[in-house]
């Protein structure tokens, strides 16, 4: 056997080489389904982006059947891939995954006797297990740079449309058996300031869509400082437009990492990113458990820090309160005990969470706030240092999760749920394939 892999045999005195065997029928049905989970990955952000305007226009002249369209294509996406896991650490991955989705719904069934009400949490969780089952299929290439500039201008430009036009989206109701559902969310921030959508179905999925898909431009492209502080500058003010103040801090200290950290030695641009995935991980749990030893903290009403005051002073220390109460401090609510499935199913015993943290105590206990710190800390573990750009990629995507998530529930949203199946699919790869990924 040859170092290359190829077999030699000998006749008739010469030394010949022979191909080594190749499944061409495996091949193409490879690269088949890799395209169908692009072109499914392409309809969900799509829709994702246009969520608002496409709800309007379903509910209004299709159908309220196909509002929903996005997550027929998903299940339809995994249950494709589900036949077709070969490696056994995909096989690893999914299993992990099905356990606690499983565990969490037995013991909220317990608690809430309503099976119903965690199935239909299944439902609102679907974008994470979406990613995180077929973003191993998904066969990145060079082109996702370009449609994520494209992509970022679609959305700016509904922001844009949306500060100076009444959108027919926004405020929209329609209603889907017995619950009424908004095609886009209409709300204000603090001095009667509109918080702006756009084509999208809240202001902070609009702010979170513009933030990850400029995040992906930065940490694949390096284009000339003028254009790229010209498109920085861009996305900030669209950002800003929203009013999500957490994610323009976020975007602008990713952005700063990204910056940093193409003009630094790779191995302390990884530990860099290391530190601000551990850094921002860390206060996502210590900020909320702090909050039920101090007590309330007063923040004046008047100040941009009235919905942090807000979390501090009353939604934390609450929700932390009421899950501890009896065994649920050690095994939480359940799936669907907290958030959008209590809402529908148990709006007497709905709580607000605001932090990817207490969402998982909420959901698991002591056992979910643990998964919470066993995520980041295996990113922080295990960021590769080999190839730059997925460097920045995946490291600067943690650093705006998680520093996101410190002050909202992250999980539920869509563009947020893409994100953690994509990083939970990520990190639970081979070693080998983290230090050595295909350059983007």
């Amino acid at each position: 056997m040859s170092k290359n892999g190829c077999l030699r045999v000998r006749a008739e005195g010469r030394v010949m080489q022979q191909s080594p065997v190749v499944d061409i029928r495996r091949s193409r049905f490879t690269v088949k389904l890799s395209r169908v989970v692009r072109a499914s990955w392409i309809l969900v952000v799509l829709s994702l982006v246009m969520n608002g305007l496409l709800r309007w226009l379903t509910s209004n002249y299709v159908g309220a059947f196909f509002v929903y369209i996005d997550k027929y294509v998903m299940i339809a996406t995994i249950i494709l891939c589900l036949f077709h896991i070969k490696t056994s650490r995909q096989q690893y991955s999914v299993i992990i995954l099905s356990i606690i989705l499983f565990v969490f719904m037995f013991t909220g069934t317990l608690y809430s006797g309503n099976l119903a009400q965690h199935i239909f949490a299944l439902w609102v969780y679907l974008p994470i297990i979406f990613a995180a089952m077929t973003f191993p299929f998904l066969g990145l290439d060079s082109r996702v740079r370009s449609a994520a500039i494209w992509l970022s201008f679609l959305v700016a430009l509904g922001v844009f449309l949306n500060s100076f036009l009444e959108l027919p989206w926004s405020g929209h109701i329609f209603e889907i058996g017995d619950h009424e559902i908004a095609s886009a969310r209409l709300w204000w921030a603090t001095g009667d300031v509109e918080r702006l959508s756009g084509f999208s179905r809240a202001s902070f999925e609009a702010a979170a869509q513009l933030a990850v898909l400029a995040l992906i431009y930065h940490a694949l492209s390096r284009p000339r400082i003028a254009y790229e502080l010209a498109y920085f500058f861009f996305i900030a003010y669209a950002i800003f437009l929203t009013t999500t103040k957490r994610v323009l801090f976020a975007y602008l200290a990713c952005f700063l990492l990204i910056v940093v950290g193409r003009n630094i030695k790779l191995a302390v641009c990884a530990a860099f990113l290391r530190a601000g995935v551990l850094v921002a991980g860390l206060i996502g749990a210590i900020a909320p458990i702090f909050t039920v030893f101090v007590g309330r903290l007063a923040f004046s009403e008047d100040t941009v820090l009235r919905t942090l005051g807000a979390r501090f002073s009353h939604t934390w220390p609450q929700a932390l309160a009421t899950v501890s109460e009896d065994w649920m401090a050690i095994l939480g609510r359940g799936l669907g005990g907290v958030g959008t499935a209590s809402l529908v199913y148990a709006p007497s015993e709905y709580i607000l969470t605001d932090s990817m943290f207490v969402h998982m105590f909420g959901i698991g206990g002591i056992v979910g706030g643990l998964l919470y710190v066993a995520f980041f800390s295996r990113i922080a573990t295990i960021l590769p240092d080999s190839e730059k750009r997925n460097v920045l990629l995946l490291g600067a995507a943690s650093v705006f999760l998680f520093m996101t998530g410190i002050v909202a529930n992250n999980l539920q949203s869509g563009t947020y749920g893409l994100l953690v199946g994509a990083l939970y699919s990520a990190f639970f790869a081979p070693k080998s394939r983290l230090a050595h990924p295909h350059p983007i």
